[in-house]
């Protein structure tokens, strides 16, 4: 019997020979969509990564400016001398020898202006110029920057920074009362003299800050630009006066179109442009958390030493305090001696040179795993193992007392040093603070080079003197002050060669103690 083939098994093979190749097809065509689609989603998180990194660099330039203007200004406005000298004749000479001429090349602010308590212009200089009609040099948010500067008189860590238009562009500017360097609680600053810097927004400014933060194509401008990355430059309105504008570099852009054509030619080709636009991603995404580490770094320590600043220190003393073993702290507060007199002699570059350096020598000196951190001006501080905190305030200062050579200029300063350890009652960093600042003016009351510790009797001491002022001053308003005369007598001849008149105050607890207290004014003859 002939077997004849069957069509239909045939058909039937080849429908099978079709489907299986449709099959292979539409999986090739759907593998080849997710592979696209894959890439395409790849290189635009590129871009959109690449743009928030942008904007979160160019955010921490905005930030950076005027938290460098920021530390600027609290370096000048609070300064004994600076608010002594207000009060004087020659304030006006003192404040062109200090701060206007300074306006000429100075890398941290180029205009410098000191408002007298009614907001008039006393001195006014940009660029080592003379300012004409400096009431109409900057628009109408002057006036609400310096009050202000005003409100927070006494918040020195919030000074009033912010970006203003002026007759020649755009500034960063901040303003703060010139005030002494310790304030007394409840003294008023709101008819003092004010302090402003400002810094304009110059190209060779705008070119530093976009080497600085790899903002590629930065530029400021009045507006947004389409199809352009921005962001606003607020003033203390919180008004957007001009943007920073850059265009999107579009890194998975640029990168997926160099390995589109290879993408059609294989699958063994595609893998790797696959492999490739995903190392690409991650070298992005890693740049990106480099940029981040930065800009927290930034936020944490100080701009001219490098050191810790007061955020930062408080990050690292948290860490300790939380830590599972709980070790005792020892904070010291270290206050340079005699720096001021550098900054009035040498001016201010010659005081950071100084200040770096009396950083180095600091670093060198405390065990490897302290903290050290510079708080402002010439003050700083390092927490420490108790344990191994015993010599540290007398390292610091022979560290300090050797002369330093700055510039071919022999330089002697020496440090004073407040002292407090944690305990039961001071677990947390802000009471470590206040304790070693309490030992810390104990040591500038004996004079320079004495390391003090801190003990309760100085907080009895801070409290009894606060007690004494108030009560004086009561005093003094309800007439508790009398004058009284006592007889100078020659001891040789026994005759009266004068008498010396005595101011007593016979205040409510001398009263229920039965005392009397006498203060001499002054003798006259008889």
């Amino acid at each position: 019997m002939r077997i004849w083939p069957d069509k239909r098994n045939g058909l039937n093979h080849a429908g099978m020979v079709v489907v299986v190749g449709l099959l292979l097809v539409a999986l090739s065509a759907t593998l080849a969509a997710l592979v696209v689609q894959s890439v395409t989603s790849i290189y635009h998180n590129a871009d959109r990564l690449d743009d928030a990194r942008a904007v979160t660099a160019a955010q921490g330039a905005s930030n950076a400016l005027r938290s460098r203007l920021s530390a600027t200004l609290r370096d000048n406005a609070f300064w004994d001398d600076a608010f002594e000298v207000m009060k004087t004749p020659d304030a006006r000479q003192w404040i062109i020898d200090n701060w206007a001429s300074t306006t000429e090349d100075y890398p941290l602010y180029d205009t410098a202006i000191v408002y007298d308590g009614f907001n008039r212009p006393v001195v006014a200089y940009h660029a080592g110029v003379e300012i004409a009609h400096a009431e109409q040099f900057f628009d109408l948010s002057l006036s609400t920057l310096l009050a202000r500067a005003r409100d927070v008189a006494i918040n020195r860590d919030h000074l009033s920074v912010s970006f203003i238009r002026t007759r020649i562009g755009v500034a960063v500017v901040g303003a703060a009362p010139i005030q002494p360097s310790v304030v007394t609680p409840g003294q008023s600053f709101g008819r003092s003299h004010v302090l402003l810097f400002a810094k304009h927004m110059t190209p060779g400014m705008i070119a530093d800050v976009r080497g600085t933060f790899n903002i590629r194509g930065l530029t400021l401008a009045n507006a947004p630009v389409k199809d352009n990355l921005s962001i606003g430059l607020r003033n203390i309105k919180g008004e957007r006066i001009a943007y920073f504008v850059w265009p999107s570099q579009k890194p998975g852009s640029a990168s997926y179109e160099k390995v589109e054509h290879m993408l059609a030619t294989a699958a063994g080709v595609f893998v790797a442009i696959v492999a490739a636009i995903i190392g690409v991603a991650a070298l992005l995404l890693r740049d990106a958390r480099h940029r981040e580490k930065s800009l927290a770094w930034q936020a944490a320590h100080d701009p001219l030493t490098g050191l810790l600043n007061r955020s930062g220190l408080y990050e690292a003393a948290l860490k300790r305090f939380e830590a599972a073993t709980k070790p005792a702290l020892t904070l010291h507060l270290v206050d340079l001696d005699g720096f001021k007199a550098v900054n009035d002699i040498w001016g201010h570059p010659v005081g950071d040179q100084l200040i770096r350096e009396a950083a180095n020598r600091i670093a060198l000196t405390i065990p490897s795993d302290a903290a050290i951190a510079r708080l402002g001006g010439d003050e700083f501080a390092v927490l420490s193992d108790r344990r191994m905190a015993s010599d540290i305030g007398a390292s610091i200062q022979q560290a300090l007392s050797a002369h330093f050579d700055i510039d071919g200029r022999v330089i002697k300063i020496g440090a004073s040093v407040g002292v407090a350890s944690s305990d039961p009652n001071a677990d947390d960093i802000h009471e470590l603070l206040r304790r070693a600042d309490l030992a810390l003016y104990r040591a500038k009351e004996m004079g320079r080079g004495v390391n003090v510790d801190y003990e309760a009797g100085l907080d009895r001491d801070a409290r009894r003197q606060r007690e004494m002022e108030q009560d004086l001053r009561q005093g003094l308003a309800d007439g508790e002050i009398d004058v009284a005369f006592q007889p100078l007598i020659n001891a040789r001849t026994g005759a009266l060669g004068g008498v010396e008149a005595l101011a007593r105050w016979k205040n409510r607890m001398d009263r229920s103690c039965g005392r009397i207290s006498s203060y001499p004014r002054r003798s006259a003859p008889a």
